[in-house]
């Protein structure tokens, strides 16, 4: 017979490892079966690799398709710890995974003999072909294009170190729990409420984080500049070593545009998009700040004569002025962001936005939360989506600040939608709401905001992945194209503005 405390270790091993009754994925991974299940990923991919290169795959296109399809849909499960995991341990190890299927996919996409069965298939299904084009984009970003193979090494040398650079900086951004300490009297003009919550550090400190939903108050409400200043500076100075790691990545990437033929990694970035040129957007950029101008010149006026008016003399703002004397304008208006947090309950106001925006406007049913999920953490809702009774997709929300988890908000694919596969599943990693559970204005704004990017995701039609809604943030080769990224998004945030959403 097992001894409790081994049947204990035993079922809590088989807890975590639950697959979710709704995804069917297994999103409570350990360190040990992150890695491993890593490891194969990994393996696989390089099989379906070497099948292709030697002539034993019938067809080179479809192979290479199924296993990108493979790992698209398998990687959540030991990436997404990196981003959300309570355990330390699990998150070293999700980074791991994640840098490890990015290293193996950058290793395929520089493989001659894989790039030249893949350039060569042919098809008459249009998705497919499509696929084929993004592959055959992937490998020619690498080097396979070029003649000389030296050059093609040296871009796949230099491709790994800029992914290890950046995979370092995020890893080191997301593990950040710093926090700036300041005293009741430098706090003076806070809210109350926020400021009574905050941890106790040495002697009359108080640990202010420097994650949004605190800093954001603190930049706004404390009425000594430098009190301000300290907090403005500790937010934007985090994480120091990756000021190092940024510059290397700026370096890398000059280098590797060199070696394709570019005369700057803008150029070699744009290529395909709507603006194809550096100089081309430069010309936007140039007509959106003529007309701007103008504005931008009354709200500084405005602003600064507001300063003044506390600091007389003063000739110029600091960047942390801007959020301070930002908000005393609204109050002027008739706008104080904190007595409106009452009316923005996050219990209310999630599950009426999601079905607000999914029902109402693109016309599907959302049900949820759903009680059975089996999601990371027990902050996390899940809600299914579904057109005509048949799910199109999950999509899982994750909007409350905690230690080691992703600092700011963003949507995150977990599963593509592919043709005779699953239904897609994506997730909406958030640090939303103060102690109370009440969220700011600008955070319903946000939430809208990230909820285009999930119904952008879920009404595509099932596709290869490498077609699918995805963006860097994901180890696999995806999907979207970047110069649309954020067009839905942007639309569905404006309509915080709109009363009839609002009430």
């Amino acid at each position: 017979m097992l001894h409790p405390i081994h049947r204990a270790i035993i079922l809590l091993t088989a807890a975590r490892a639950m697959r979710c009754p709704h995804t069917q994925l297994r999103l409570r991974l350990g360190a040990a079966e992150i890695r491993d299940t890593a490891a194969a990923l990994v393996s696989g991919l390089e099989a379906a690799a070497t099948d292709i290169e030697s002539g034993n795959a019938q067809d080179a296109l479809a192979a290479w398709t199924r296993a990108t399809d493979a790992v698209a849909v398998g990687s959540a499960e030991v990436c997404l710890p990196a981003l959300v995991a309570t355990d330390a341990a699990a998150r070293d190890a999700g980074a791991a995974a994640k840098r490890s299927i990015i290293d193996a996919f950058g290793t395929c996409y520089g493989r001659k003999a894989l790039y030249d069965a893949i350039k060569a298939s042919e098809t008459t299904d249009p998705l497919l072909a499509r696929a084929r084009d993004k592959h055959v984009a992937r490998f020619e970003a690498n080097g396979l294009a070029l003649a000389d193979a030296a050059a093609r090494e040296q871009v796949a040398k230099l491709k790994l170190e800029l992914g290890a650079e950046c995979a370092a900086m995020e890893q080191e951004i997301n593990g950040d729990s710093s926090t700036v300490a300041l005293t009741r009297d430098e706090l003076e003009g806070v809210p109350a409420a926020l400021v009574d919550a905050l941890p106790v550090g040495d002697g009359d400190k108080l640990l202010v984080s420097l994650k949004a939903p605190t800093l954001t108050p603190v930049l706004q409400h404390a009425r000594d500049p430098a009190a301000r200043r300290k907090a403005y500076i500790a937010g934007t100075s985090r994480c120091p070593e990756n000021a190092r790691r940024l510059n290397r990545v700026v370096a890398l990437r000059a280098q590797i545009a060199g070696l394709l033929g570019f005369a700057s990694h803008a150029e070699g970035t744009l290529k395909g998009n709507m603006a194809s040129s550096p100089d081309e957007v430069n010309a936007f950029l140039d007509r959106v700040v003529t007309r701007l101008k103008p504005k931008r010149d009354e709200d500084y006026a405005s602003l600064l004569a507001l300063k003044r008016s506390e600091t007389p003399g003063a000739d110029a703002l600091d960047p942390w002025d801007t959020a301070y004397f930002g908000r005393q304008i609204r109050e002027s208006k008739g706008i104080d962001e904190e007595a409106l947090k009452p009316h923005f309950p996050a219990s209310e106001v999630v599950p009426a936005t999601i079905k607000a925006l999914g029902e109402d406007l693109f016309g599907f049913t959302v049900r949820g939360p759903l009680d059975d999920a089996q999601l990371w953490h027990d902050d996390c809702e899940l809600y299914e989506v579904a057109k005509d009774d048949i799910i199109v997709g999950h999509v899982a929300l994750d909007l409350k600040s905690r230690d080691g988890k992703f600092g700011h908000q963003m949507v995150v694919p977990l599963r593509p939608a592919l043709v005779n596969g699953a239904p897609n599943c994506c997730a909406v990693l958030g640090n939303m709401g103060d102690a109370n559970g009440r969220l700011r204005f600008r955070e319903v704004e946000t939430l809208l905001h990230e909820l285009g990017h999930v119904f952008h995701a879920l009404a595509g039609a099932p596709k290869p992945s490498i077609l699918g809604w995805a963006w860097p943030m994901v180890p696999w080769p995806g999907g979207v194209e970047m110069d649309m990224l954020e067009v839905p998004s942007m639309l569905t945030q404006q309509f915080v503005y709109a009363p009839a959403v609002l009430a």
